[in-house]
């Protein structure tokens, strides 16, 4: 009898590790506004960009490197490209530069470039682009560069364009707030979206078309 009294004397710490994994299982379940974004889903918008043409597009491929190890390519591009605006207001966005095999027609790479145009004016953009993409192919000779105007507003990158959060990671979200907006103005950190090519298409990583090639495969 004295055992059990001295053990039901002693607190009972085996009874706190349920309650916090119980604690924090239904805190994942509750959703919030993202502190973020505010609950818009999108911390950066798309201004404009339907009045946005690309009025001519040089590809000028620098130079395609190719591992000696593994079939990763490396292709360096310094496209001149020329859109006009044909709103009365600034336009900001993205634009997509698909790297194109002439031969096949076929989408080898993509990248996100920047975009701000002016009102009623054209606007020439040039940039060193990085084109990196896996082949079982010797690298092809005629390339092309395929430029096409992001529509869309940019997905919040805190909580994936939702616009909500759980519980659990609300307070830490709230606090990166000031890296995540920061972030906006670094084209690298913050582009449209996480982009795979498949069968020679753009697909966005975490689609449902992206989703059906993974089960596929």
């Amino acid at each position: 009898m004295s055992a059990i009294r001295k053990i039901a004397a002693k607190p009972r710490y085996y009874l706190i590790f349920p309650v916090v994994v119980a604690a924090l299982f239904s805190t994942s379940l509750i959703k919030v506004n993202c502190p973020v974004c505010g609950g818009a889903g999108t911390l950066c918008q798309s201004v404009s960009m339907a009045d946005i043409t690309v009025v001519s597009s040089d590809s000028r491929i620098l130079n395609s490197i190719q591992d000696a190890c593994t079939s990763y390519i490396v292709t360096t591009a310094d496209p001149i490209i020329t859109v006009s605006n044909s709103g009365g207001q600034t336009a900001q966005g993205y634009l997509i530069l698909n790297l194109i095999d002439t031969d096949t027609g076929k989408t080898l790479a993509s990248q996100d470039l920047a975009l701000t145009a002016g009102p009623n004016a054209n606007t020439v953009l040039q940039s060193e682009i990085t084109f990196a993409y896996n082949t079982i192919d010797t690298p092809t000779a005629d390339m092309d560069i395929q430029t096409q105007v992001y529509l869309n507003n940019v997905p919040c990158v805190a909580c994936g364009g939702s616009g909500k959060v759980s519980l659990s990671t609300y307070l830490l979200a709230r606090s990166y707030k000031n890296t995540f907006v920061s972030s906006v103005v670094s084209q690298q950190q913050y582009a449209p979206g996480d982009w795979t090519i498949i069968n020679g298409q753009r697909v966005q990583v975490g689609s449902q078309a992206w989703l059906d090639w993974m089960e596929l495969n």
